[in-house]
């Protein structure tokens, strides 16, 4: 079973589960909380379905936390579409 390496990265449960709570963009947050439950016995596959996310999701974001570290876990804009945005200028 895949487990989160926080101790590679001089981190403790109690660090995601603050990150869990305080990083600013609510993705992050969900991201870092996953990894915790996950260390609290949870399988990642449980996990996933309570946030109503794919496992595949929650086993990549321990994957990637393992390989790179808390910043891989960062939420980055991708290419999907822009937000939209109201212009006042008419056609």
């Amino acid at each position: 079973m895949l487990k989160v390496l926080h101790e590679k990265w001089n981190q403790s449960p109690e660090d995601l589960y603050q990150s869990g709570l305080l990083e600013p963009h609510h993705r992050t947050r969900e991201r870092f909380m996953a990894l915790y439950r996950t260390t609290c016995n949870e399988s990642p596959t449980q996990v996933a379905l309570s946030i109503s996310r794919a496992p595949n999701s929650v086993w990549k974001w321990i994957k990637d936390y393992n390989e790179s570290g808390p910043e891989a876990l960062q939420y980055q804009r991708t290419g999907e579409h822009p937000l939209f945005v109201h212009s006042s200028h008419p056609l």
